[in-house]
């Protein structure tokens, strides 16, 4: 049997509920994402080209799960008695991130 994938457009994703959604954030680096209509999504990080911090933040009802595809990146959190924590996390680690918990990540330069 051959396998011969027919291409999606753009158009034809947008009418099935997905949407894309391509960013150059403030600190340089890029996130490429699909979004769903139920408001889930997948999204892949690019770094800067010196690498960076993104922005300390937390969500009030929705998970982060970040996944680390070349290079590292430091996963900050404060812990529920208010104390940092950090991680590195290397190529092929992961982090899930809960509802309400205040996280940042700095991602390396990936030098390709």
């Amino acid at each position: 049997m051959h396998y011969n994938p027919k291409k999606i457009s753009i158009e034809e994703a947008n009418s099935s509920g997905i949407e894309v959604n391509f960013e150059l954030m403030n600190n340089g680096e890029k996130r490429y994402r699909l979004v769903s209509f139920d408001g889930s999504s997948y999204c892949r990080t690019v770094a800067a080209e010196n690498g960076a911090w993104q922005n300390s933040h937390y969500h009030k009802i929705l998970s982060e799960f970040y996944v680390v595809q070349s290079g590292w990146i430091v996963y900050a959190e404060i812990s529920p008695n208010g104390e940092p924590v950090l991680r590195c996390l290397n190529e092929g680690e992961s982090v899930t991130v809960n509802p309400l918990v205040h996280h940042n990540i700095y991602i390396c330069l990936q030098i390709l």
